[in-house]
């Protein structure tokens, strides 16, 4: 009976050995779904998911009218910033956050920003129909991005 006790114990202390309290779980970017520009805890958690987060140096949210918009803040000193980043980021607010009409993205100063009508239109979808990570990347995967679109997608400000 203790043997088998014992083995039961040691069992369950092996299982949960291999989860570490310090490891992060995949992150879950739809528990965020439907959030509006106004929740600065909400869209700043969304950045911390995000691609480039180690560069990310802060938001600021436009509130007060429309159009509302979402802007990032990214320095990029120690590494790139990719047009690829740019785009993940981007169509995740808008997919995310329901009341977002413009998303600008600044790298070291630099300011691109992109509507919602025209990401729509480019993607083929209404972005807030887009309900979790599998139809995310499936929509990302479908339309890889290029440098010449992301001129036509993003305009310098």
């Amino acid at each position: 009976m203790r043997k088998g006790l014992y083995a039961v114990i040691l069992a369950g202390g092996l299982v949960l050995s291999g989860c570490s309290v310090g490891e992060k779980a995949d992150p879950d970017l739809f528990q965020y779904k439907d959030s509006y520009v106004g929740d600065a805890n909400k869209l700043g958690a969304i950045a911390k998911e995000l691609p480039g987060y180690s560069q990310y140096e802060g938001m600021e949210l436009k509130t007060k009218k429309e159009p509302y918009e979402v802007k990032l803040y990214y320095e990029t000193a120690d590494g790139e910033f990719t047009d690829e980043m740019m785009m993940r980021n981007a169509t995740a607010y808008f997919v995310l956050v329901q009341n977002t009409d413009l998303v600008t993205i600044v790298v070291d100063g630099k300011g691109h920003t992109a509507k919602r009508k025209g990401m729509e239109e480019w993607y083929g979808v209404d972005l807030r129909d887009v309900n979790n990570e599998v139809e995310l990347k499936k929509l990302e995967d479908d339309k890889p991005v290029d440098s010449d679109e992301i001129a036509v997608i993003f305009e310098e400000k």
